[in-house]
């Protein structure tokens, strides 16, 4: 199997975990499989930005696939209590940023470990 076709199906099983780990609500334990996919695919420095942009998509799916408008209504009532304005738009870009954050450096970490010699 070439390497395109690893990474493809890393990418697919990290949407997946982010997905179960968000919908479980365990959203904080998006670091570790993205820590998998940087050690087991590492090629260059534009997975680790592909490892967060999945997880937050795996996240979004988890966000919008069931029961969204109980969701949205939390996040309308934190903006509410934090004093935010634009209702539940700011949580949810927050969640992003966070949950993006967490899958590139949990990719830089499981990366961290590999003994490639052809880093770029």
């Amino acid at each position: 199997m070439s390497s395109s076709y690893k990474i493809i199906f890393s990418l697919l099983i990290l949407i997946v975990t982010s997905f179960l780990l968000a919908f479980t609500g365990l959203w904080y334990l998006q670091a570790i499989p993205a820590a998998a996919f940087g050690f087991f695919t590492l090629r260059s420095r534009s997975l680790y930005i592909l490892a967060g942009i999945f997880s937050a998509i795996g996240m979004l799916s988890a966000i919008f696939s069931y029961d969204a408008g109980y969701r949205m209504g939390n996040g309308n009532l934190v903006a509410g209590i934090i004093g935010f304005p634009g209702g539940y738009l700011i949580p949810l870009a927050m969640t992003i940023i966070v949950i993006f954050i967490l899958g590139v450096f949990g990719a830089m970490f499981g990366g961290s470990f590999t003994k490639d010699e052809h880093k770029r």
